[in-house]
């Protein structure tokens, strides 16, 4: 037989076996394993083919949801609803893309009465994205108890931690690991809690392990450059995220990771350059913005960060480098009193570091201000290296919810007198460590000197419904808190608290 006539046959007979029946089996597998882009591949050459296929346009909806891609799924609906998709599960996704465009009460109206794992996760992100975590919080139970899902439960776990809620997250963690120990979330979400603790060995073994098992995503190697920042490697961080635009361009978690990188080598023009096109619609409240303002500053532009952070601070008073970037920016305009009354909260507590007292010395002298010497000379103290590592042990201990040791630590710096913001990390760990009398005793005396401090407001209310005493009390404080700061998680999860213990 001449060649001439083999090659066209062979060709004819490879073409026979490379329909949708093969090709749709191999997109399957891409997308259990979470590498949607060759599942999307191999999508489209099935419709290619069999432009009516609905198991392929099923996939497909689910590929671009899952790449937050709104336009390309809705797209897909469409050619879905015309080849006759189930409409129970076009409706759950239509709320989906509804909700990525940011119409959050229009998908929580197409959801309607929808139950499920599913719909919960996506009325929970709903509700969120509308400000009703307290709703979010029961949507993310309720699917749970309907069935498991794990991006559900990853999604509640993240929703914990974000309300300062760490216990109850790695309860949920370790129901993940009993159900599905592989999944891409688990492994995720386990780096992120070991992260969030202090242990950055444990969260380098959890991001090695998801990006070996998930090669083509970018997630992980996102959490392995924030693990090798905390460990003082910014340049390896830097290299992993190098890695991870190389696997899928310009996803968020490489962009943010990397702003934070630039920041910590100082390289704030490029910072500068990153956000400049996208400052009017920055959220004062994000890292984002922190960083922005901070690059602001350092490039010679303070009368812009002023602006900035006073936005950030009128959002968050409790934050303190919110406090710290805006008196730094007010001293750089020249108005060094407004400085001092900025900075002079967080120079006032034992807990103030030598950034904050110099800041303060600076800011005092300047606006010819007495206290001025008394903050050089504590600067000049020989106790202050001793409160410091003693304030730091205190915070690792806080992070890893070591709340015994956390105690520990804060209690002796009580010796120098009353103080609030150690009075309130006591309180925290008092009432999380089941010390409720304690709790309730330093939250009360952190009120006694802040009244006007949602933070400690909000202490003061947690740790009486932690203690199951005084409840009404409680949730009247929280109610203050959360009206003093509508926004904030912490406050929100514990008014959820609050009306669960209620009931």
């Amino acid at each position: 037989m001449k060649r001439s006539f083999v090659l066209p046959l062979l060709l004819a007979l490879t073409a026979c076996g490379s329909g949708a029946e093969e090709t749709l089996p191999a997109a399957q597998a891409s997308f259990a394993r979470q590498d949607y882009i060759a599942a999307r591949t191999a999508l489209t050459a099935v419709l290619k083919d069999d432009p009516g296929n609905r198991a392929a346009l099923e996939l497909l909806v689910q590929v671009h949801l899952r790449q937050q891609d709104a336009d390309a799924a809705e797209s897909a609906l469409d050619r879905l609803r015309r080849a006759g998709g189930d409409e129970a599960a076009m409706t759950l996704w239509q709320a989906e893309v509804i909700l990525l465009k940011g119409r959050a009460d229009e998908a929580l109206a197409m959801l309607g009465s929808a139950a499920g794992p599913e719909a919960s996760r996506i009325r929970a992100a709903a509700l969120i994205a509308a400000n009703d975590r307290a709703g979010a919080g029961a949507a993310f139970r309720q699917g749970l108890t309907a069935g498991w899902n794990v991006r559900l439960a990853s999604a509640y776990l993240n929703f914990l931690l974000d309300a300062g809620d760490p216990a109850a997250a790695r309860g949920l963690l370790a129901e993940m690991n009993r159900k599905e120990p592989e999944a891409l979330e688990t492994l995720l979400d386990a780096g992120r809690l070991a992260l969030a603790g202090g242990d950055t060995a444990t969260a380098a073994r959890s991001y090695a392990a998801a990006g070996q098992a998930y090669p083509h995503r970018v997630e992980p190697l996102c959490g392995l450059a924030a693990q090798l920042d905390a460990d003082g490697k910014p340049d390896e961080a830097m290299a992993a995220l190098d890695r991870a635009e190389k696997i899928l361009p310009g996803q968020r978690c490489v962009n943010a990771m990397r702003l934070t990188l630039w920041a910590v080598r100082g390289e704030w023009e490029k910072v500068r350059s990153a956000l400049q096109p996208v400052e009017a619609d920055l959220d004062p409240r994000s890292p984002e913005a922190m960083t922005y303002g901070e690059a602001l500053i350092r490039l010679g532009k303070p009368e812009q960060a002023r602006a900035l952070f006073n936005r950030s601070l009128l959002a968050m008073p409790q934050n303190p480098f919110a406090r710290l970037m805006l008196a730094e920016a007010q001293l750089a305009t020249g108005d060094a009193e407004a400085a001092f009354a900025t900075i002079r909260p967080l120079a006032e507590s034992t807990l103030a570091g030598t950034r904050e007292l110099e800041l303060a010395e600076r800011a005092a002298r300047a606006a010819g201000q007495p206290e001025a010497d008394v903050l050089r000379a504590r600067l000049g103290s020989a106790d202050l290296k001793q409160r410091q590592a003693m304030a730091t042990q205190g915070m690792a201990a806080l992070m890893r919810s070591d709340w015994n040791a956390a105690i520990a630590a804060y209690q002796p710096l009580l010796a120098a007198g009353e103080d609030g913001e150690v009075l309130k990390r006591l309180a925290w760990a008092a009432t999380n460590a089941g010390r409720h009398d304690e709790a309730i005793d330093y939250a009360d005396r952190a009120l006694k000197i802040m009244p006007a401090s949602a933070d400690a407001l909000h202490l003061a209310g947690l740790a009486r419904i932690n203690a199951g005493r005084d409840v009404g009390r409680g949730r009247e404080l929280v109610n203050q808190a959360v009206a003093a700061e509508p926004e904030n998680p912490r406050f929100r999860r514990s008014l959820e608290l609050a009306t669960a213990a209620a009931r």
